[in-house]
This record gives structure tokens, sequence and C-alpha cells, in this order.
């Protein structure tokens, strides 16, 4: 990995500040996401994406690329 960020994003960034949840899920009705896909493209390391895949969807699935 390169030492300078690339484009606002950088390796490791929730080894550098503390995860948590994220209170906001919370606010989210359950039928948001009801029927739907949902793809993240590029938003660091997809925790929160994660996050919200188990909060929202029993049946969650995780596809890595």
């Amino acid at each position: 990995m390169p030492a300078v960020p690339i484009h606002g994003n950088y390796y490791g960034y929730y080894l550098k500040r503390p995860f948590t949840a994220d209170p906001r899920l919370a606010l989210l009705s359950d039928d948001l996401f009801a029927g739907r896909r949902v793809l993240d493209v590029g938003c660091n390391e997809g925790w929160v994406t994660c996050e919200i895949g188990m909060y929202v969807f029993s049946d969650c699935h995780q596809r890595c690329v």
C-alpha cells in the first residue's frame, strides 16, 4: 500500500479510530432495504455496510471482490 492516501481513502482506517456501532442505524426504518440489494463501492473497509447488513437483513450474505 502507498504511504500517502489516494482519493481520501487509506488502508487501516478503522484501526486508527475506535469502531463502535453507529447509532444512526437504529433510525433507519426496517422497510428501507426490504427486497433490495446493496452495493458498497469504495467506502473504506466496508464496516458500516456490514453493520447495516447484520442489522437489517437476517439472511445477510456478504460477497467480497
